[in-house]
């Protein structure tokens, strides 16, 4: 069996902002900001106090 860390391969630092959240925007898989998370995709889009901007998504059913 082989083993390949992608995030490895695509230079992805897995070490998240220990800086306090901000901001916190969601929106749908079209890009319209939304009130909260939907059910299906949604798209999180967090900024820290130190300016740094997290992008994560979501499926929940």
């Amino acid at each position: 069996m082989v083993s390949i860390d992608v995030a490895e391969k695509l230079g992805i630092d897995r070490a998240a902002s220990s800086s306090p959240v901000v901001s916190t925007r969601y929106y749908d898989p079209s890009g319209r900001e939304i009130a909260r998370p939907i059910r299906g995709l949604t798209i999180i889009r967090e900024q820290h106090a130190d300016g740094t901007i997290n992008i994560r998504k979501i499926s929940t059913e």
